[in-house]
């Protein structure tokens, strides 16, 4: 049986209509990357979800990652690797 990976972001927000490959703009390092992407990162407390550009960026999912089309305003899909400035 293949067990659906449920993201820690989605037990604290909810899944607002998101998914594996819904795109995310990071608030540490500017860029984006599909949700799937992440990292998972052993703490002492347990695991963290983090940019997928880790180690380069200590970006959580939670807190770090804002959905791409509404920081964007646009369902364009953003250039992976690319820095964008959300202001």
């Amino acid at each position: 049986m293949i067990q659906k990976r449920v993201y820690y972001r989605w037990k604290v927000w909810g899944r607002d209509g998101e998914t594996p490959e819904t795109w995310f703009w990071c608030l540490h390092c500017g860029r984006c990357y599909k949700l799937r992407e992440c990292k998972r990162v052993k703490t002492a407390n347990g695991f963290l979800e983090v940019c997928a550009y880790h180690p380069n960026c200590d970006g959580n999912t939670v807190m770090d990652a804002i959905r791409w089309d509404r920081i964007s305003g646009t369902e364009k899909v953003p250039v992976r690797g690319v820095v964008y400035d959300a202001w």
